[in-house]
């Protein structure tokens, strides 16, 4: 009896894994797609970090289970562009690609087919939640770094996020640098702001002293109470102190 117990459980399990092994057949991704986020206020790609800069969210409107359709999301990179590479193109699809999650108005999403081996290319423009004019020159040994915050022209309409964090980013170790990589910047350098509502549109002066020979990466960067708690960056420049 236990004999025969045996054989059927192994037979079953013989079954089970020969099924399992069957060839796929359907084919992998063909279809790519790309772009970036230009920040309205500089023309520029707008500057992040990465995770935590922002989303970009896209959907298969023509997925064949209308009544299942999930979107997708994956991170966009520091300098506001972003890529996909495991798209599917076929005759017919519709597609629709949308930036979210950072700190920026959020754009209108974008619809488009892909068919087999197309790459297209997005561009959106976005508001952020704070422009900031910079520069910098050292004196000496001493960085002296100047800034202005302000709230660009629509960037309230839908929803006010009130200021949270605002810090001079310093590191000597990666140009990766941001609220996020907290293992990549110095924190004794890195100097916090007290800025406050009305601290919008007046320049700010901070001065960090820093060491000869050494090379360092900066960036000032201000936090608003987002949804997710996202920065507004300006460009990362480098410095070498003779």
């Amino acid at each position: 009896m236990k004999r025969i117990s045996f054989y059927s459980i192994y037979t079953v399990l013989l079954c089970v894994l020969f099924t399992s092994c069957d060839v796929d057949n359907y084919d992998g991704p063909n279809a790519k797609f790309r772009g970036v986020v230009i920040d309205k206020t500089t023309g520029k790609g707008i500057q992040t970090e990465q995770p935590n800069g922002f989303k970009i969210k896209w959907t298969e409107l023509s997925w064949e289970y209308q009544d299942n359709i999930q979107p997708e999301y994956f991170w966009g990179k520091t300098d506001g562009s972003f890529n996909w590479e495991y798209a599917f193109g076929y005759a017919g699809s519709l597609y629709e690609v949308q930036p979210v999650q950072g700190a920026f108005v959020t754009p209108e999403p974008q619809q488009f087919s892909l068919e087999k081996g197309d790459y297209p290319n997005f561009t959106f423009e976005v508001i952020p939640f704070i422009h900031i004019d910079w520069e910098y020159a050292l004196e000496g040994m001493e960085l002296v770094v100047k800034f202005k915050a302000t709230r660009p022209e629509g960037s309230t309409d839908e929803n006010f996020y009130a200021l949270s964090t605002t810090r001079l980013f310093i590191s000597d170790k990666t140009k990766y640098v941001g609220g996020m990589n907290t293992g990549g910047f110095i924190n004794d350098l890195s100097k916090r702001i007290k800025l406050n509502e009305s601290d919008l549109g007046v320049e700010q002066t901070v001065r960090v002293e820093l060491e000869s020979g050494k090379k360092y990466y900066m960036r000032v960067g201000v936090q608003t109470k987002n949804p997710s708690n996202a920065y507004n960056y300006t460009e990362v420049a480098e410095i070498t102190v003779p």
